[in-house]
């Protein structure tokens, strides 16, 4: 398991040996990690993996059966949820349909008995920070969803939080609104520099927004890494196949020379691969990867790959910028998927036709 660490930076949450059942479910198993000061990080992982559970016991609404939560410095065993310095954003937003968009904003204030010039001052720097001024007398009925997450991050970071906790909060906006609020969430954390933790089950929200990213399956993280380190350096198949698209090729070991290993690989034949391309070293399951976008489709000679194998294209899909291709390698029944800019292709590339395919043995890694 990857789990990058900054050694310079201050742990803000120090995560120990954190064990959680329900019943004869095993939800958490035995995680332990830090998550730094002012940094951005995201619970990735499919449905059921335990991210949510995990959140929910950082911020307290579940108690691990074992295993420390360490907020700044300090214990958090037996400190009940609204006494944590943290604040949660829910999925829902949980917006108080009874109140003007002011009243929301002010609602934890007021819980504090903060003083009536206090709490005015505060909800208007708050609204400001979501870009909402002028809102204050707005019915909450009246806001789009996308102002109602607004309010939401309003309400909780005007009680200054040292962590906010955000539980899939952009999951109900459409897709355009939702690439919108993740930019200016993306940024609202820049400027008010408090640590952020993200849940979601979006591989692209994740990668687009974070700091790191904790990739979960089945109650355990399987890679913490910056987005960069697990898109290129994903540590096995189950991190592969998650994050992004990849291609897997059935993969021989012939021999070693020196410290590289010389293998041959499912349609594409024999090459030499460096030990740092196999996190694990080479087993026997394991298999070749290749992202999508690191096969070219030879369209004029001036292109220059390394190596060359034929293929048929079998399938096309188009997405403005980009088009994916399924090609058939040739000698082979493999179909691999290759992605490519348009703005590189230079002819039309149809279903039936005969290519020459491109790849770079440093785009290979080995996997299990």
């Amino acid at each position: 398991m990857n789990q990058e660490t900054n050694s310079e930076a201050k742990p803000i949450i120090r995560i120990e040996s954190i064990l959680k059942n329900y019943g004869a479910i095993e939800a958490l198993k035995s995680i332990s990690f830090n998550i730094y000061q002012g940094e951005f990080l995201t619970l990735l992982g499919p449905s059921g993996c335990g991210k949510t559970t995990l959140l929910r016991v950082i911020a307290g609404f579940e108690i691990p059966n074992s295993g420390l939560v360490e907020i700044d410095g300090n214990n958090m065993e037996g400190i009940p949820a609204n006494q944590r310095p943290t604040n949660m954003v829910f999925q829902s937003y949980a917006v108080f349909p009874h109140m003007t968009v002011g009243e929301n904003v002010a609602y934890g204030l007021k819980a504090r008995k903060a003083d009536k010039q206090t709490i005015s001052e505060e909800v208007n720097k708050a609204l400001a920070m979501v870009g909402m001024e002028g809102f204050n007398d707005r019915p909450s009925t009246a806001l789009s969803g996308g102002q109602r997450q607004r309010v939401a991050l309003a309400r909780a970071l005007i009680l200054k939080p040292k962590v906010l906790l955000l539980d899939e909060p952009l999951s109900a906006l459409d897709k355009r609104l939702r690439e919108q609020m993740q930019s200016e969430l993306r940024q609202l954390q820049r400027s008010v520099g408090i640590t952020f933790i993200l849940v979601t089950h979006d591989q692209e929200e994740a990668l687009t927004m974070s700091d790191r990213i904790a990739v979960m399956f089945d109650g355990k993280i399987e890679q913490l890494a910056s987005p960069q380190e697990l898109y290129k350096r994903p540590t096995n198949i189950q991190v592969a196949n998650f994050v992004g698209t990849m291609n897997f090729l059935g993969l021989d070991l012939i021999g070693q020379k020196g410290t590289d290993f010389v293998v041959e690989i499912e349609g594409l034949g024999k090459t030499t691969l460096p030990m740092d391309q196999a996190p694990l070293g080479y087993q026997s399951n394991s298999m070749a990867g290749i992202r999508p976008e690191m096969f070219t489709i030879i369209t004029n000679k001036s292109q220059s790959k390394t190596k060359v194998v034929k293929g048929r294209i079998v399938e096309t899909q188009y997405f403005g910028d980009m088009t994916y291709f399924d090609a058939n390698l040739e000698g082979t029944d493999k179909v691999v998927t290759i992605s490519m800019r348009n703005s590189d292709i230079s002819f039309e590339i149809n279903i039936g036709n005969d290519v020459e395919i491109g790849w770079n043995p440093n785009s290979i890694l080995v996997l299990s």
